[in-house]
């Protein structure tokens, strides 16, 4: 390839990042240093103690409510095409509100401690309003406030540090609940600074479904939060039974996995949300990421990972197995990002709503197959992390491309309603078959 060309694609690429992009980015670093930072601090006032444990115990209330987190946002740009947001909060709500009272109740049950019923009803209900908060910054993101949202986005560790750190130099009777109530403080700040942002939306256009069809998109994309959380309870308890230290290898290459999908991919979707809510064309793939969609590149990639993953059916050191979990990570990667930036972009711009099955079937069919390999034989833990990370998201990827990206061909049904361009009224269902 010549210089000229290269340059002149490096260009193009520029050209195609939001011109706040590093802002953003800076913004959201600084929000996972910051989440370090605080579970470091727990640790250096508390130790690995019983606080500590207990805190964490609570905490797994809102961990767990924020397996919402993404279907919450993606049904909201669902419903944001032809609902007022106080109508999509309703829907949300009425998800949110019986899934934390579940969480709830099952943790008393399940774990034998005793647990303060103030300090359960307080950290259940932040974690039903930093879900519902969750919905908003949605909104004012498609309104296009995108870096003000952002700044409320990382705003929780901004309090929690500090708030930690006065508990602990402060050498308080009950340090469980000081620290709960600087987490209680989060989510009413949040509100309040999102309250007053001023973010125009695009028009509204089209039927708005009735309550049930809201609550039964909302069900749809919530199957995924299943298929994920069923995923992590498998592979974590494979990587209990290693042996020691596997665990902690596991969950630290993976936090640093989603903090960097964090920091790239999410950041950029959310500073894309209102050019795709606002345009009706179709979603395109880059040419190059076409190559990687080739049939022929995703069986050659498996096939690499699968030697590897065959090569570790004797599990030795956990820097082996660390490295097999990085090549994993590495290869899918790609594939893992752009189903997520295409994913959003779809459900921005459109209701896909029998990819949206498709997808959330992927996702337990995959946790199921983790599943069953692990209990065929843990040595063979390496082939679901591969099936998982590199497969299951360059299926997921490829689907979208052919579903959605591809458009549908005359004369049959697609199961997408796309909205209409801006200025023009009424409900708008595209027909056609994938």
């Amino acid at each position: 390839m010549n210089e000229p060309h290269r340059r002149g694609r490096s260009r193009r690429f520029r050209e195609t990042l939001p011109s706040e992009y590093p802002v953003l980015i800076a913004l959201s670093a600084a929000g996972v240093v910051l989440g370090i930072a605080r579970e470091a601090l727990l640790i250096l006032f508390f130790g690995f103690s019983e606080t500590t444990d207990t805190i964490h115990l609570y905490l797994l209330i809102t961990y767990s409510l924020g397996l919402l987190t993404d279907p919450v946002r993606l049904a909201g740009l669902n419903l944001f095409q032809t609902l007022e947001r106080r109508d999509v909060a309703v829907a949300a709500a009425l998800i949110i509100v019986p899934f934390g009272i579940a969480v709830a109740l099952a943790t008393v049950l399940l774990v034998e401690r005793d647990l303060r019923i103030p300090l359960l009803i307080g950290i259940t209900t932040t974690g039903i309003l930093m879900q519902l908060n969750h919905l908003t910054m949605a909104h004012k993101q498609r309104g296009g406030a995108v870096v003000p949202t952002q700044v409320v986005t990382v705003l929780p560790n901004v309090i929690l540090v500090p708030g930690i750190i006065a508990v602990g130099l402060a050498g308080l009777v009950d340090p469980v609940a000081w620290v709960l109530a600087c987490f209680f403080v989060v989510p009413v700040l949040q509100y309040v600074l999102l309250a007053r942002i001023e973010a125009p939306q695009p028009e509204i256009h089209g039927r708005p479904p009735s309550l049930t069809g809201r609550l039964r998109l909302m069900g749809k994309h919530s199957v995924t939060a299943v298929g994920r959380q069923g995923f992590e309870i498998v592979t974590r308890t494979a990587m209990i039974s290693l042996g020691e230290g596997f665990l902690t290898a596991f969950s630290l290459a993976t936090r640093v996995y989603v903090s960097l999908k964090f920091v790239l991919i999410d950041t950029f979707i959310g500073a894309r949300i209102r050019r795709w809510s606002t345009t009706a064309t179709r979603v395109r793939v880059p040419r190059a990421f076409r190559v990687a969609l080739h049939p022929l590149s995703i069986v050659g990639l498996t096939a690499a990972g699968f030697v590897v993953a065959l090569g570790f059916a004797t599990p030795g050191t956990r820097w082996a197995f660390m490295l097999v979990y990085a090549l994993f990570l590495g290869l899918g990667f790609p594939y893992d990002a752009g189903a997520r930036i295409l994913y959003f972009e779809s459900n921005a711009r459109m209701v896909p709503e029998r990819l949206i099955v498709w997808i959330a079937v992927l996702e337990v069919l995959f946790a199921a197959l983790a599943f069953a390999i692990t209990r065929v034989s843990l040595a063979h833990v390496a082939l679901a992390l591969l099936a998982w990370y590199v497969v299951k998201s360059a299926l997921q990827c490829g689907m979208i491309a052919r579903v959605v990206v591809a458009g549908p061909a005359p004369g049959g049904k697609a199961g997408v309603r796309e909205p209409r361009p801006q200025g023009v009224r009424g409900a708008d269902e595209s027909a056609g078959e994938a």
